[in-house]
């Protein structure tokens, strides 16, 4: 849908509004948006979803397997959906209300972040 509305929070810059671009799965994605030049009217946040008990990617696309190499330490933030759906809504809801906050900056790119010889059948890199 693009554009939403940010929370009851004012932003320091008076423009309440966040745009979400979901699913970076790929390493080259998340490298490309933490390579974008800081700005104070765009602010990035990386944000991994994890589901209790999926240890292993659930398809062999490379849209899937590739999170295995990645790091939980390349995001920003890192979300348990391990409930209802508006748990995880007041989970998004918050993160939105700390990167909303002046002074929030997201985490610079480190190619620690990515372990490169991980396989797939080895699961989820912590």
């Amino acid at each position: 849908k693009g554009v939403y509305k940010g929370s009851h929070l004012p932003h320091p810059t008076g423009h309440p509004y966040v745009t979400c671009f979901a699913d970076f799965r790929h390493i080259h994605e998340i490298r490309y948006v933490r390579s974008l030049p800081r700005r104070e009217d765009l602010k990035i946040a990386a944000i991994r979803v994890k589901r209790p008990g999926l240890r292993m990617p659930p398809y062999r696309h490379r849209s899937e397997t590739e999170q295995v190499q990645i790091r939980d330490s390349a995001f920003d933030f890192v979300v348990e959906n391990d409930s209802n759906v508006e748990d995880l809504h007041r989970k998004a809801d918050a993160i939105l209300d700390t990167v909303m906050l002046e002074g929030w900056r997201s985490l610079s790119w480190s190619d620690s972040c990515v372990v490169e010889d991980r396989k797939p059948t080895e699961g989820y890199a912590p």
